[in-house]
């Protein structure tokens, strides 16, 4: 709670930084997060990176931009990738058209509520900064890292095991935002999902972490012996 208190008094501190410099109405000013962190669910405890649900995935965007109407509303999964493209856009130049990611500027724009067209995004979990007591990384390195393919509501998890068979699980997440539903065993068109997670490579040299990298990592909380909550208890 400190932390979010200190955070939600930093933005503030920055908003009314700009407004006394009089740059507030034609800044771009964007609120979001590399991760989310989860504080229990699935019964993984106070970290992120290893699995791939969306309580470590789904992040807030929030943009304040000249010429959007207060209260647009944009549904569908945006990503982080889109935030270049969009704010170059909303900063008045053209995106290189090598960018992996779209401009949200237009559906911005235009105001109200727009749902963007549905895209097939993959997310890998950490190959490197992995706890050696998780009970569902099976397989070690690069080739246990998680995947999770998403379009719209629909999302599948990959799940390396030591068999060389992945345990699937697949979500509906508008009507299971929680995720505690897998319906893997229900749904029978899931070749996209684990296709476009086996285009994935899972061989190359494995990220070795510098002594002194090490330390740093580790006085943030990546890297160190986890609380004894974090690592006596499987998952489901």
């Amino acid at each position: 709670m400190q932390a979010l208190a200190a955070t939600d008094a930093a933005v503030g501190d920055l908003l009314a930084g700009l407004k006394e410099l009089g740059v507030l109405d034609n800044a771009i000013v964007i609120l979001t997060a590399d991760h989310g962190e989860s504080l229990g669910e699935h019964r993984y405890w106070f970290a992120h990176g290893e699995y791939l649900y969306d309580e470590t995935l789904h992040v807030p965007m929030l943009i304040r931009a000249p010429g959007i109407p207060p209260g647009t509303r944009i549904e569908g999964n945006a990503l982080l990738m889109d935030l270049l493209p969009t704010v170059l856009t909303l900063a008045g130049f053209d995106p290189p058209p090598s960018l992996d990611g779209v401009s949200l500027a237009e559906p911005l724009r235009r105001g109200g509520t727009s749902t963007i067209a549905p895209r097939l995004s993959v997310h890998l979990a950490d190959h490197v900064l992995v706890r050696a007591e998780n009970p569902r990384r099976e397989v070690p390195g690069r080739a246990g890292r998680w995947c999770a393919a998403r379009e719209s509501f629909d999302k599948l998890i990959t799940i390396p095991t030591r068999s060389g068979s992945p345990t699937l699980e697949f979500y509906d997440l508008g009507a299971d935002p929680h995720e505690l539903h897998d319906r893997s065993a229900m749904r029978h068109d899931l070749t996209r999902f684990v296709d476009a997670c086996a285009a994935v490579p899972t061989t190359g040299p494995e990220s070795e972490i510098d002594p002194e990298k090490r330390d740093r990592a580790g006085s943030l909380g990546y890297v160190g012996d986890p609380p004894p909550t974090q690592t006596t208890t499987p998952q489901r």
